[in-house]
């Protein structure tokens, strides 16, 4: 189902230290035509959503998402929220961990065209981060 959009995940670090703020980015580009849905949505279908997994002594901070845009969908009589284009989400990521961990997020999505909507899925991806403790290394 991947095929009706490209997407890359990346921390801005590999390392982290104790107190030390990272940033988590997803980043998608969709096919023209097509798009993911967006919040507000009515009862029944599914928005764009980053989770993290919890991990002990790691604060994730909300997710921040882009500007969503009205799609007119004539064949329902409904306007929806949804993302088009080059979409890209942000979250924080702080660590009072004394060692490595391991950022296991997923992305759960509905895409659609001007006629379809796929069935929901779900993207699952594990980044590690190395525990850096000597500032110098």
């Amino acid at each position: 189902m991947h095929h009706l959009f490209r997407w890359s995940v990346y921390l801005s670090a590999k390392t982290i230290r104790p107190g030390q703020v990272l940033t988590f980015t997803v980043e998608i580009e969709i096919e023209t035509g097509r798009h993911l849905h967006a919040r507000p949505l009515p009862e029944g279908y599914i928005p764009t959503t980053l989770k993290f997994q919890e991990v002990e002594d790691v604060h994730f901070g909300e997710v921040v998402y882009p500007q969503s845009k009205p799609h007119r969908l004539e064949t329902l009589d409904e306007t929806l929220h949804v993302y088009d284009g080059r979409v890209v989400l942000k979250a924080s990521i702080r660590s009072s961990r004394k060692e490595g961990f391991v950022v296991r997020a997923s992305l759960e999505y509905q895409a659609c065209d001007d006629q379809v909507c796929y069935l929901p899925d779900r993207i699952e991806v594990a980044l590690p981060l190395d525990f850096l403790d000597n500032i110098w290394q």
